[in-house]
């Protein structure tokens, strides 16, 4: 059975390495994100796995192109496994696999869909949030459900330990329910939406604090932009910026 991995990042690289180590299916390609390969990245290379495992890597400008789809076909994938890709697929490589497309999300989808649903999830007060493994369809993250695992928000949490807890729960639920799938027994039900499902778009929320917030808010929006090695929240006195950093000792 063969199959296309897409994607990269710490998350990324957990589930590759695992399906490297089953040896029951074939990677024939790894499909990075541009910035896999950046010198200063502060996460693991699914390039660097391809190349140490002789697997094709590739990087692809717009993967929906004549010549994403091109690669796509030659490599003839029975499943594409997306993991934290930074492109959207379209509904011709979407049907290229006979068994589809999955995709793991960082967010229960139902709840939060697009991009960083840690650091809102932190910032709209959230108790807990989830991760989810869905088949892909054209819409963002709202393909069927295959599995879900809560994760628990404490007052504690950052952006960074947040994102670190969810990276782990993907990886778990991910080795859980990869079997299942290539088995045929794997379940899936519709994603339901509500005027309670939260969509973002590629735009981060600011940096700058708004003191006129309550105070609550204020915290949420502090923690959950503690997140290194990216640049801290920061706020103004005067012409002076005053930029707020986590004691880790």
């Amino acid at each position: 059975m063969k199959v296309l991995f897409m994607g990269g990042k710490n998350v990324g690289c957990g589930c590759l390495k695992y399906l490297i180590e089953r040896q029951t299916e074939q990677v024939v390609g790894i499909i990075v994100n541009p910035s896999d390969i950046a010198k200063d990245r502060w996460y693991e290379s699914a390039t660097d796995l391809g190349f140490q495992n002789n697997i094709p890597v590739y990087s692809v400008k717009n993967i929906n192109s004549p010549t994403g789809v091109s690669i796509v076909r030659k490599l003839s994938p029975y499943i594409i496994v997306v993991v934290y890709y930074d492109q959207i697929l379209k509904k011709e490589i979407i049907n290229i696999p006979s068994m589809g497309c999955i995709n793991l999300h960082m967010a229960l989808a139902e709840e939060y869909r697009g991009c960083y649903p840690t650091t809102w999830a932190i910032i709209n007060g959230e108790k807990r949030m989830g991760v989810t493994l869905h088949y892909i369809d054209e819409g963002v993250d709202t393909g069927d459900i295959i599995a879900q695992k809560e994760v628990p928000i404490t007052n504690e949490d950052t952006g960074e330990s947040l994102y670190e807890k969810s990276t782990k729960a993907c990886i778990e639920l991910f080795r859980e329910q990869f079997p299942l799938i290539v088995s045929g027994k794997a379940s899936k039900k519709k994603q339901i939406t509500t005027v309670k499902t939260k969509y973002y778009r590629r735009e981060f929320p600011s940096r700058e604090l708004d003191f006129s917030k309550p105070g609550k808010e204020i915290f949420n929006h502090i923690r959950a932009l503690l997140f290194e090695p990216f640049p801290p929240p920061f706020f103004y006195i005067g012409n002076k910026k005053m930029i707020i950093k986590q004691d880790k000792d």
